[in-house]
């Protein structure tokens, strides 16, 4: 009886995915409810709120929660007050520039109603009050959610915020395209001065002087006052090359670079290094192939003995008479993984030898690396074929992070400017560095992200006359860690300072 009450409610929550996976309780008979929520496929949000999990989730877990957090806050709000309400300034910002942290505390204005804070899973909160005087005079939609305007944002959003976001605000001020809005906001809106020396000088200091000016005699005109303008945040170099045709996606990846590449140059530049040298690299890389496969594959959770690295090194590896090695998850990835390290060597050898660019030559073959990686077990059915071309065409969630990577839409824009900025970059420590952990940021495919963005690491360390770097299974949670800092507290340094240590150490001579 139990089974078939599951099954039927396994059956609404099929019909109801075509809407999202955020459900509440009276979409669902009581005993489908609790057959439902005991099997673990159902966790409660709130009381009648529902989010759809995986049995194998448990209450620690928070991957499918932050996947589904903004849906459940856009449906929650349209339940209550359909479009009478609106994201306050600092969290409209964080949706228009594409901020990919799930915040810990967001507030709702609304025109009527009492306040109160609704505490949701895993330290979240959002509190909601009525300001019907300042309820905001400009609303959009952004991802199903009632949003200020993003110039509006830029006015009302406070100092503060300015100083602790302010790639959000160097982001949101490239965004701006029609300064006609803008300005008629700070004329119209009550006590602007200050907003507006705010916006010009962070107009002048990403380098749209010009705007800047216009912006600045035109309030000038209006109000009777000098205005007072200065750089608004606590960094005095720009962090972004102002264009109007970049994405958000390619904002935020330039950002990031900008913010962190003389951090990770300063950890590393002391590193000795020798040069690279085409005819012993191979060596090098054969010395080190069995350590770096276990640790790598370990990593990311394969179950790899040694003597599975050497049947595949060898070629007793035969999945057309061995069955257990043409279904062996492991078996495959193993020999995915031998493939693809012979793909980077050839990269890597080609490069020294004849003088080329690596990141240019990472560019060209990073996608044939992946085809190796995943051949075997394409092969064998257990991938789907279709994921090996190109990149994901759906969105993905990180196990365990706070952090969620860029939509489908944003992969391409962002991976062109990722390889361009690796592409200007000469200290092979920063490309290492930030080519490892932005390609994991990105995300661009379903599967193999870290195994992808650490070979990417060692063909820059190695091109660049440093030794392959092995990051070793015992360390996972640091190394986890180092990568959730960057992502989620803009901390590189961690990181950088985690590969340093494994490089000082020499892990491989």
């Amino acid at each position: 009886m139990q089974n078939k009450v599951l099954a039927s409610g396994l059956k609404k929550i099929k019909t109801l995915q075509e809407k999202g996976n955020v459900f509440q309780s009276s979409s669902f008979k009581p005993d489908e409810l609790t057959q439902l929520k005991k099997a673990g496929f159902l966790h409660e949000i709130i009381r009648g709120w529902y989010y759809l999990g995986s049995p194998s989730d448990n209450n620690h877990e928070t991957t499918m929660w932050y996947a589904n957090f903004w849906e459940f806050v856009a449906k929650y709000l349209t339940k209550r007050f359909k479009k009478g309400y609106s994201l306050n300034p600092e969290v409209s910002l964080a949706l228009h520039t594409g901020d990919t942290v799930v915040p810990k505390q967001i507030a709702i204005i609304t025109k009527s109603g009492t306040a109160s804070v609704i505490v949701l899973p895993h330290g979240i909160s959002m509190t909601i009050y009525a300001d019907k005087k300042n309820f905001p005079s400009q609303t959009v939609e952004v991802k199903g959610l009632q949003a200020q305007t993003l110039d509006l944002a830029l006015c009302k959003s406070g100092p503060q915020y300015w100083q602790r976001h302010q790639t959000e605000i160097e982001i949101a001020l490239s965004k701006i395209t029609n300064l006609t809005d803008l300005t008629r906001i700070l004329m119209q809106e009550d006590r602007m001065e200050s907003a507006a020396g705010r916006i010009v000088g962070g107009l002048r200091f990403i380098g749209r002087d010009k705007d800047a000016e216009m912006i600045k005699r035109t309030v000038e005109l209006t109000s009777g006052k000098v205005l007072q303008a200065s750089n608004p945040f606590e960094v005095e170099a720009k962090r972004l090359v102002f264009s109007k045709s970049k994405s958000t996606a390619s904002l935020r990846i330039e950002a990031m670079w900008y913010v962190w590449r003389d951090k990770v140059y300063k950890i590393g530049k002391n590193l000795s290094r020798g040069i690279a040298d085409a005819l012993n690299v191979g060596k090098e890389m054969e010395s080190v192939r069995k350590r770096d496969t276990y640790h790598s594959l370990s990593i990311e959770g394969y179950r790899v003995t040694d003597e599975l690295i050497e049947r595949v090194s060898t070629g007793k590896w035969d999945p057309s008479e061995n069955e257990k090695d043409s279904k062996s998850r492991d078996a495959l990835a193993a020999r995915g993984y031998y493939e693809a390290f012979e793909a980077v060597k050839h990269t890597i050898v080609d490069v020294i030898a004849n003088h080329k660019n690596t990141a240019t030559e990472v560019e060209s073959s990073h996608q044939e690396w992946f085809f190796a990686l995943f051949g075997p077990s394409a092969r064998a059915g257990l991938f789907q074929a279709e994921q090996l071309a190109g990149y994901r065409n759906s969105q993905v969630y990180l196990r365990g992070s706070d952090h969620v990577p860029l939509a489908k839409e944003e992969l391409m824009d962002a991976m062109e400017t990722y390889f361009e900025l690796l592409k200007q970059e000469n200290d092979p420590f920063v490309c290492a560095v930030l080519g490892h952990h932005l390609f994991g940021f990105i995300h661009p495919y379903m599967d193999g992200n870290g195994r992808m963005a650490r070979f990417i690491m060692n063909t820059f360390l190695i091109t660049g006359g440093f030794s392959w770097a092995v990051i070793e299974v015992e360390t996972r949670a640091t190394y986890m860690e180092a990568l959730e800092q960057a992502s989620v507290h803009n901390n590189i340094e961690s990181f950088a300072r985690f590969i340093l240590e494994i490089l000082e150490r020499g892990n491989v001579k």
